[in-house]
């Protein structure tokens, strides 16, 4: 028996694998975005500190790659006249090897499973209807004893159904579950004693329930449970603020909420792995807790009572100020860009705010025309010099937010200066007899403080911009497996990999591949 061997051309999913690999340019987290400076432009991906680990791994990944096209190189392949009829074709290929295929899962929406489900809601309907509507049961003990072993059995159902991969029943008998919890907490809240305050009591239960209900959710991977208890873990903080008897008390528990709910936002992301999926309505529901937490504090802090008039304004130019540090925490995928927007514009209303409280009462009332644009626009400078924020959250985003609070603190008395400029254009003389000569001198330095303000911001910009990268030379190309293999995956320094910091594996010294990589 003869057998030829043959080289034959890699396949294309292999080239364009080790192409996508060695691909130092495109965003591997996204594969769309161009990496500059260590970060990629579209989805955030910060490679700082961890280009190098990735480099590598895309390295020996690549060279495996290149290992396997050689082996398969040597594969001999036989005339197929010359092959004897009874020759099993596969008799000499281990069994071992063979890779073994498992059954599809059935789907857990089954019928079974629907008619379970509809009969656990109809025995939770019953439990309420006897527990809250029953005349004989008018304390709230019996509704806690009542409430309490219902929700006990509908939370181990859950575990029990999920155990069996009836996920559809899991979920449905979990939210029950919840709910039953959520009762029988309201029902044992009367039965406290008066010196217990009641928000207080229901803060210590939501974060002794939610808690360890979290961390099992997340081994069960049962997603009603993991919604339901980060969603409560945001609310935590604010209920121990209703307890305070001061308004302070409330915006400080919201401001907390805003920062906790940023926190979970974080943790939901890095659940991924262990989930199995992206936590995409537990993120957007924690996103959307932390914009309206954010929101409700500035709105309290306007209202704060006080003995001087300019308590309020401090008290908002602090808020803004916690939800400009909170959203530069949060300055990151997927709400990115979102949160520095928020960023931006929290910061220039605390400046703002902060100077209407230090010079309201210090300066007549008209000067307040060129001291809140000009308290912006200081405040517009300040953040585009301030490069090492820049490189914490989206820049583009930041000015912008900074820009559309500059734009409506100096939008009246533009609408002022605009209004006085056409009255002197086609009155002529007769403008005097109708301008406000007291507004003039603070309408002109407001647009001195601007026109000053965005000058200084364009030269600062451009004075410390970053040089954008050379073009991208040679990337995407397909790389031939043979130029792997002699190319040992170490690319000249002309080709350094841009989301690999210098001193990595990408800077040295490599035999270069004639073919491909040749400068």
């Amino acid at each position: 028996m003869s057998a030829a061997t043959q080289t034959r051309p890699a396949p294309a999913w292999s080239t364009r694998a080790i192409a996508h690999l060695l691909d130092n340019h495109t965003c591997p987290r996204c594969g769309e975005g161009e990496v500059r400076a260590n970060r990629c432009g579209r989805c955030g991906a910060d490679y700082a500190e961890l280009g190098t680990e990735l480099w590598e791994a895309s390295q020996r990944a690549a060279e495996a790659l290149g290992d396997r096209q050689a082996v398969l190189d040597r594969v001999p392949v036989i005339a197929r006249d010359a092959v004897p009829a009874s020759v099993p074709p596969v008799a000499s290929v281990p069994s071992d090897a063979v890779p073994r295929t498992t059954p599809e899962a059935a789907p857990s929406a089954t019928v079974q499973s629907v008619l379970a489900v509809a009969g656990a809601g109809l025995v939770a309907v019953a439990a309420v209807v006897f527990a809250f509507f029953n005349p004989d049961l008018a304390g709230s003990g019996v509704r806690a004893v009542i409430l309490a072993p219902i929700a006990a059995a509908f939370l181990g159902a859950a575990v029990v159904l999920v155990r069996r991969d009836l996920r559809f029943s899991a979920e449905a008998v979990g939210g029950l579950g919840l709910v039953f919890t959520a009762l029988t907490v309201a029902a044992s809240i009367p039965l406290l004693p008066a010196a217990v305050d009641p928000w207080v009591a229901i803060a210590i239960a939501t974060l002794a329930g939610a808690w360890p209900m979290a961390l099992l959710a997340v081994r069960l991977r049962l997603r009603v449970w993991v919604w339901s208890s980060l969603t409560a873990l945001a609310f935590v903080p604010l209920l121990l603020g209703f307890a305070s008897p001061e308004p302070a008390g409330v915006i400080a528990g919201t401001l907390t909420s805003a920062a906790a709910a940023a926190a979970l936002v974080a943790w939901a992301v890095r659940l991924r792995s262990r989930v199995g999926t992206v936590l995409t309505a537990e993120i957007v529901t924690l996103t959307v807790l932390q914009a309206a937490f954010a929101v409700v504090a500035l709105i309290q802090s306007v209202y704060v009572p006080g003995a001087v008039p300019t308590v309020p304004a401090f008290t908002v130019s602090a808020s803004a100020l916690v939800v400009a540090v909170i959203a530069v925490a949060s300055a990151r995928p997927p709400a990115g860009g979102f949160w520095s927007f928020v960023a931006g514009a929290s910061a220039v209303l605390s400046a703002v705010t902060a100077a209407v409280g230090v010079f309201a009462e210090r300066v007549p009332s008209v000067w307040l025309w060129a001291l809140v644009p000009s308290a912006a626009v200081a405040t517009l400078v300040a953040i585009g010099a301030a490069r090492p924020l820049h490189r914490r959250v989206r820049a583009p985003f930041l000015l912008g937010g900074a820009v559309t609070a500059v734009g409506t603190a100096a939008a009246p008395p533009t609408a002022i200066a605009l209004a006085a400029l056409i009255a002197v254009v086609s009155l002529g003389d007769r403008a005097r007899t109708i301008a406000v000569d007291p507004v003039e001198p603070p309408i002109a330095v407001a647009m001195a403080a601007l026109a000053l303000g965005l000058g200084v911001l364009t030269w600062t910009t451009r004075a410390t911009g970053e040089a954008r990268d050379p073009g991208r030379a040679g990337a995407g190309s397909p790389v031939p497996h043979q130029a792997v293999r002699s190319l040992r995956l170490s690319p000249p320094p002309s080709h350094h990999a841009r989301w690999a910091p210098p001193g990595s594996a990408t800077s040295g010294s490599g035999t270069a591949c004639s073919r491909c990589c040749s400068p």
